[in-house]
């Protein structure tokens, strides 16, 4: 699942774009009726690429995966009147 952060007073008002995060959650199908979420693992895409800087990632879906990768589809909107579609890979653990 994506997690984004932006600099705004309430959850309708665009702000400045923070970081994005890309948090990977083991069984979630066991872990929905649950009141918290726990990610298993974070990662931090800024940090893994620069080219997320600025991106507010809104959505990400499993396109493929081998024997050792995971391929992933992410979209961001920026609140500019464009999205951007994002293509990478993670290894499993």
């Amino acid at each position: 699942m994506t997690v984004s952060t932006e600099d705004t007073r309430n959850s309708y008002d665009d702000g400045a774009i923070g970081k994005s995060y890309l948090w990977i959650v083991n069984n979630i199908s066991n872990k929905l009726s649950s009141k918290t979420l726990t990610p298993d693992k974070i990662i931090d895409l800024e940090e893994i690429d620069p080219r997320f800087k600025n991106q507010k990632l809104e959505s990400v879906t499993v396109i493929g995966e081998t024997n050792d990768l995971i391929l992933l589809a992410l979209v961001a909107d920026n609140d500019d009147g464009s999205s951007t579609i994002c293509r990478m890979s993670i290894k499993k653990d």
